[in-house]
């Protein structure tokens, strides 16, 4: 009876000893993209803005787009929010992707600086894409091509990281929304639309 009583001690000692190791050890690293999905084009800035969502996009298929939507802010800008209801946990990934395209390429060559927000209500850190959102743009021949931006997600990189660094850790657990502004090169509108789609982080 006593050994008895000794094994099955040891036994719950054994299991509670591994629970607690698996609860301690860090989750792997996802290998399946994060879609933002079941969201929505939702704010822009500019007052007489055209937005919302195209069934028609080039190439077929659905896209958020927006027109008319450049501000005086700075030198000209568009800052256009995309949410969805419930909030994604993107600690795990290090790359926002999304495609981008125009009717238009004139709208697409006055883009000069690119930084997305990821947001959690009003919290938001910001991201310099600057550089693979023009790589992106040079690489279109023609209008109407879709092109895919990756922005780079870290918080080891002060090339990255562009404003509010400190809320990284706080807003990528619970992503809301992605606002994107655009730097552009002067406030003179410029007709046409830009078609986004596919955001994912990976």
């Amino acid at each position: 009876m006593k050994n008895r009583r000794l094994f099955v001690t040891a036994l719950i000692a054994v299991i509670a000893f591994v629970m607690a190791a698996c609860s301690s050890a860090p989750s792997a690293a996802p290998t399946d993209p994060l879609v933002f999905d079941n969201a929505e084009l939702v704010a822009v800035q500019a007052r007489n803005a055209d937005f919302g969502n195209a069934n028609d996009a080039p190439g077929g298929g659905s896209a958020f787009y927006f027109s008319n939507a450049k501000t005086t802010l700075e030198s000209g800008t568009y800052e256009i929010i995309i949410s969805r209801q419930r909030s994604l946990d993107a600690r795990h990934y290090q790359y926002l992707e999304f495609d981008i395209t125009a009717d238009n390429l004139d709208l697409l060559d006055d883009v000069i600086g690119f930084f997305p927000r990821l947001r959690t209500g009003e919290t938001y850190v910001q991201f310099n894409g600057s550089a693979p959102m023009n790589a992106a743009i040079s690489s279109i021949t023609g209008e109407s091509e879709w092109v895919t931006v990756v922005i780079p997600m870290s918080d080891a990189s002060g090339m990255v990281l562009h404003e509010l660094g400190e809320n990284y850790r706080m807003v990528l657990p619970r992503i809301e929304s992605i606002m994107l502004r655009f730097i552009l090169n002067d406030m003179e509108p410029v007709p046409g639309r830009i078609y986004l789609r596919n955001f994912v982080f990976k």
